[in-house]
């Protein structure tokens, strides 16, 4: 799951610093900026790693990423489309769920009309039979 969160320069920088003082060998490779550096927003990417296999009471790996604006604009993008996606799909299941509902409806209903029908064609051999009794 990559989750995308803002922060201003300085702040990121903070955070950074700690992170690495957790010894974490990726975050050793980022290059340091200049805490005083004019960047009033810069983006960020946590990127939380869960191996299949990981117990629920473990919690995820939370990895720093700097990102570029374009970059973040992508993500923001897929991560819209990936949400609209689920709501389809959500809206599709219930759908379906309403179809199966009317398909059952009209099945109930055709086998009622079938009844009827086979009801009625007897009542009418029956009368077609007392008409010839009478005549």
């Amino acid at each position: 799951m990559i989750s995308i969160r803002s922060y201003r320069s300085f702040e990121m920088q903070k955070r950074l610093k700690q992170e690495k003082k957790t010894s974490n060998p990726y975050l050793a490779s980022i290059p340091w900026q200049d805490p005083l550096e004019p960047l009033y927003c810069r983006q960020l990417v946590i990127i939380h790693l869960r191996a299949i296999n990981m117990p629920t009471n473990m919690h995820s790996e939370e990895t720093i990423i700097d990102l570029p604006q374009e970059t973040y604009n992508l993500i923001r993008e897929l991560n819209f489309y990936k949400r609209k996606i689920e709501i389809l799909k959500s809206q599709n299941d219930a759908m379906d769920g309403q179809t199966s509902q009317l398909q059952s409806d009209i099945q109930h209903r055709d086998a009622t009309i079938e009844a009827l029908l086979n009801e009625y064609e007897a009542q009418l051999r029956t009368l077609q039979c007392r008409l010839e009794q009478m005549l």
